[in-house]
């Protein structure tokens, strides 16, 4: 679970979003791994969970970068999403773990190459 501390939508912060629009979200903290390294970056989805409504509104991540120090998770919004919104995260593992293991393959490679 994460709480919603910034959104940037058109290359400005905006306090929410709402269905269909795409936009960058950054969290208090994440599980989702941004592309760095050599290691390309993880895609699923976070879910907005609200006791008191029957709206699950759902924020799919198609990217995860690193900018200005914090992690962005770039997506669309199905719903409505604000800052101070709680969201649980759910990580793409069927695509996680080939990644991962196609990045140390390479440590391993370059490692053997003597690079």
């Amino acid at each position: 679970m994460a709480t919603v501390q910034a959104i940037r939508r058109a290359k400005t912060l905006v306090e929410e979003v709402s269905t269909g629009q795409e936009c960058g979200l950054v969290l208090d903290k994440t599980c989702f791994y941004a592309e760095q390294g050599g290691q390309t970056y993880d895609e699923s989805y976070m879910v907005r969970e609200d006791e008191s409504s029957e709206d699950k509104t759902e924020f799919t991540v198609r990217n995860t970068q690193i900018r200005g120090g914090f992690i962005l998770h770039v997506g669309t919004v199905y719903g409505n999403l604000k800052v101070g919104d709680r969201v649980s995260l759910y990580v793409d593992e069927t695509r996680r773990r080939p990644v991962m293991k196609n990045h140390t393959a390479t440590h391993i490679l370059n490692f053997a190459r003597g690079g």
